[in-house]
């Protein structure tokens, strides 16, 4: 059985004895609101080490993935709470990784990693807000972005490059996995993003099955590795093995591998 196939949808059970997840959660106040926020995710194998939340963010990853949506993440201890953050340079001191409960998407993660030998995913979002729910999500990041205070919401932001020198890494052999989704709306934070992976290997799925035959891939957007439909789910594994086993000289495929 090809490797890519090996670790397979209703695995889920086998995927949580085989990593932890750790998050860190804040919130800061915006126009009168508190926005809840999720900075970081590490995917790491378990049976190694427990480590501070400081020293797991500070350690090295075999890969790098830059989504969307950490709406659904959450703590799994009930008495964590989230800091609350009054600017973005108090980000990385404010920092404590929790346990969390793992998702659909990094699921789809863990199955990769698996594939590829990974022991440890580090996981950034263009956004870090929790309550990314569609039209409505969307608005509320243009509001946020209208505002240069409101822009901390991203660690692409100019106010957060510190922050982000951190938790990206240097090595050239490192993948970056973008899957931020194909919504039109994400295209400024997108460009954003890709400005500050300049030079970096970094690779996704621009076309699947569903995508029209005529419609050329928006350079910016990159399908997120959760589809509902486990067909798609699949392909999006197969095309990202394609594209590691290719290596670094290789961007992104826009075909469907099948």
């Amino acid at each position: 059985m090809p490797e890519a196939n090996r670790f397979h949808d209703g695995d889920e059970r086998r995927l949580d004895q085989a990593f932890d997840c750790y998050g860190h959660f804040y919130s800061f106040a915006f126009q009168g609101q508190m926005l809840r926020c999720r900075s970081l995710l590490e995917i790491v194998a378990a049976g190694g080490p427990e480590l501070e939340g400081r020293r797991l963010a500070e350690g090295p990853v075999d890969v790098l993935a830059v989504m969307m949506n950490p709406g659904t993440s959450r703590p799994m201890e009930r008495a964590y709470r989230e800091a609350e953050v009054a600017d973005a340079a108090e980000m990385a001191a404010a920092r404590r990784l929790t346990r969390t409960v793992p998702d659909t998407t990094q699921y789809q993660l863990m199955r990769l990693a698996l594939a590829r030998g990974w022991r440890h995913i580090r996981v950034l979002n263009l956004s870090d807000l929790r309550n990314f729910a569609g039209d409505e999500a969307m608005k509320e990041i243009a509001e946020l972005e209208a505002s240069p205070e409101g822009q901390r919401h991203s660690i692409f932001s100019e106010l957060r490059a510190e922050e982000r020198a951190e938790l990206i890494p240097d090595a050239a052999g490192i993948p970056i996995v973008l899957g931020w989704g194909k919504r039109p709306a994400l295209k400024p934070l997108a460009r954003r993003a890709l400005a500050a992976l300049e030079g970096r290997w970094t690779l996704g799925v621009r076309t699947t099955r569903r995508t029209p035959a005529k419609t050329p891939p928006a350079p910016e957007l990159y399908e997120h590795p959760y589809q509902y439909d486990p067909e798609l789910r699949a392909e999006w594994r197969r095309q990202m093995q394609a594209m590691l086993e290719q290596g670094p000289d290789h961007g992104p495929v826009q075909r469907v591998l099948l």
